[in-house]
């Protein structure tokens, strides 16, 4: 008489607490991460038999906060988030399936710049080794196993994040800083031929604020957006005006 399948059924598994640190050397300069706290909590059904392993996951949820990500032996952060969250998420991986109510990065900063030379230190940062024939082989086999999966995410979106730029290639160096950062994309899939709702609004720290809503067809590379500029400081484009003209902008807001 030939056994049974086994079956596990799960009605909550909870962790909290947990401290995180990786390290990934695919870079020029390698990148730690690190995480103050992890928790994670999920249900879980599975069966295992002769046949394809059964596994099924309901009301995922995942926080992690105190994330910060260095590069190389450098002491200060590359970039900092208050927190990522997962919410209402669910898979099936016999139907290879995966759906989440809500991914969210929340409360981060980071910072970019443009040496004289043009380069731009966070596309320098995360500059890879050039890849062996191996590990691009492994990858190449990643994407198209993850070709097969149908995903669907009810709404991204970034809170609360600051962004400073600087740019050395004009004198004196251009800066500006933007700050309470936050956009949205909705319905999110694998269906990239769907248009997606987007969101987006910041404000300038050197004046006014910037408003856009629409939506965005990822396949056909094509966007419908409405903008709204308030009061918009033009004094930090002086910087490229002197490149071009003996011009001096004292003062000046854009609205629309």
């Amino acid at each position: 008489m030939a056994a049974g399948p086994w079956r596990v059924n799960l009605n909550r598994f909870t962790v909290d607490g947990l401290g995180l640190r990786f390290t990934d050397t695919g870079f020029v300069a390698p990148k730690r991460s690190e995480a103050a706290n992890l928790k994670l909590g999920f249900g879980l059904q599975t069966e295992v038999g002769d046949g394809p392993l059964q596994l099924k996951v309901s009301d995922l949820g995942v926080d992690l906060s105190g994330v910060q990500v260095f590069t190389g032996s450098e002491s200060e952060p590359l970039m900092v988030l208050g927190g990522v969250a997962l919410e209402g998420g669910s898979l099936d991986l016999a139907a290879k399936t995966f759906v989440a109510r809500r991914v969210a990065l929340l409360n981060g900063w980071t910072e970019a710049s443009r040496d004289r030379q043009g380069r731009v230190s966070l596309l320098q940062a995360y500059q890879r080794i050039p890849s062996e024939s191996s590990a691009l082989a492994v990858r190449q086999e990643v994407a198209k196993a993850a070709s097969d999966w149908h995903y669907q995410i009810e709404i991204m979106d970034l809170v609360g994040f600051q962004l400073g730029l600087r740019d050395e290639t004009v004198h004196p160096a251009a800066d500006l800083t933007l700050t309470d950062i936050n956009a949205s994309v909705m319905h999110f899939s694998q269906d990239l031929r769907v248009p997606l709702p987007v969101k987006l609004a910041f404000k300038v720290k050197q004046g006014g604020s910037l408003e856009a809503e629409g939506k965005v067809i990822p396949a056909a590379s094509s966007a419908e957006v409405k903008l709204k500029l308030s009061n918009l400081a033009l004094k930090p484009v002086q910087p490229y005006l002197s490149q071009t003209a003996n011009l001096v902008l004292v003062s000046g807001r854009a609205s629309t």
